[in-house]
């Protein structure tokens, strides 16, 4: 099983301070996501996690601890066409308004550390006349080590 590093105290502190109980399956889904940089569906989180745990973790319950990350803001989810829903690890959950991008080959993650929205949020209240209370942007393409393969 993965132990719990400093950087990774940064999110058991957030769970905390959201009244989140911080079990075994909660912090090696933390872990895992922190380690590996990647996005993961439900299911081979449930795996992956079962694997390093010793025990066979129930779907239910990943579902139940991802829904509750995702709340906290600690975890993020991409959208695809297949139906199927990833997460990853937002690893600067306190930054603010950001976005990630994920590579649509070896599935990592890497934080952008702007926000693009201001500009959208403009041309929807100039133009259109309307007010933007939240927003998504997902950024995919072929990372700097899968573009050289």
């Amino acid at each position: 099983m993965m132990h719990t590093g400093v950087k990774t105290e940064q999110f058991i502190r957030i769970l905390r301070n959201q009244g989140c109980r911080i079990t075994p399956v909660v912090t090696s889904v933390v872990n895992y996501l922190f380690k590996t940089g990647m996005v993961r569906s439900a299911q081979e989180l449930r795996d992956d996690v079962s694997g390093l745990l010793g025990y066979q973790v129930n779907l239910a319950t990943m579902y139940r601890v991802l829904d509750r990350l995702l709340q906290c803001g600690i975890v993020c989810s991409m959208h695809k066409t297949d139906g199927i829903m990833r997460y990853y690890l937002c690893r600067n959950p306190q930054q603010g308004e950001h976005h990630h991008f994920i590579c649509s080959s070896c599935m990592r993650v890497q934080e952008v550390p702007v926000c693009f929205s201001e500009g959208f949020s403009r041309y929807v209240e100039e133009k259109l006349h309307a007010t933007v209370d939240s927003h998504f942007i997902q950024l995919e393409g072929l990372c700097a080590s899968c573009r050289k393969l």
